[in-house]
């Protein structure tokens, strides 16, 4: 994308009752993003009017949007946020992001020369670089997440470790591939679209990252994801191989 992008960055942060994470998710931006120019995209999808009001009290209007997803599924309010900043926005990177601060801004900042250098076309804040950490989190989310990104590391490419991580930065071209491709997977699914840009031939470099568990909001993953996901997965690896032959 051209430098002459109204923005450095646009954030796309799904939100399930973050009302409580909301001013702190600010306060980080402010201090680690100050001297970028960024928008915004909240796509907010709790039962109540609390996230949304603690949002539009707090945040710009004219450099924020709130959408509505109205699925209760992250990767459905993701495809969402991305396909209308995309078609909205001008900016030279698309960031996708937690609401709750376990994708933190700092992470951002440390590597913003990486960033901006425009090698990539999609870089991963991964979990299991050598020196990336993680705090606080949920042992069955850690185990599934390990799994998957080993096997995924076997089968499509040694080089990525992380193949499960929502904390993402696209430029254009690694967007636009993307937001074409209909998704039909739901959470923790559809972090796997790593594939769909090893096949189109996407740059793709890794940045270690400090995982923060929340300390607060809602999480919409539970036992039927898991299994959906145990079938998806295995479909793709089928799709995949058989596309490789």
């Amino acid at each position: 994308m051209s430098n002459l992008n109204k923005y450095d960055f646009c954030l796309i942060i799904p939100t399930l009752h973050e009302e409580r994470n909301i001013l702190k998710v600010k306060l980080a931006l402010d201090v680690y993003l100050k001297n970028q120019k960024y928008f915004i995209c909240f796509v907010d999808d709790s039962k109540n009017s609390l996230t949304k009001n603690t949002i539009t009290s707090i945040f710009e209007k004219k450099n924020t949007k709130i959408l509505n997803c109205g699925k209760n599924d992250r990767c459905s309010a993701v495809k969402l946020g991305l396909d209308w900043c995309y078609n909205n926005i001008k900016s030279n990177y698309f960031i996708e992001m937690d609401g709750d601060l376990s994708h933190h801004p700092e992470d951002i900042k440390k590597n913003l020369p990486i960033i901006l250098s425009g090698k990539y076309n999609l870089l991963i804040f991964s979990k299991y670089l050598i020196n990336s950490k993680q705090s606080g989190r949920a042992i069955d989310r850690r185990l599934i997440s390990f799994i998957v990104s080993k096997v995924c590391n076997f089968l499509f490419n040694k080089n990525i470790k992380d193949y499960s991580n929502g904390f993402r930065i696209y430029d254009d071209k690694a967007l636009s591939i993307l937001i074409k491709k209909k998704i039909i997977y739901k959470a923790p699914m559809e972090n796997i679209n790593i594939i769909l840009f090893l096949l189109n031939k996407v740059k793709i470099k890794e940045l270690a990252s400090n995982y923060r568990d929340r300390s607060y909001g809602s999480s919409v993953i539970n036992l039927k994801h898991y299994i959906q996901f145990t079938i998806s997965f295995l479909k793709l690896i089928i799709s995949y191989v058989s596309k490789q032959n």
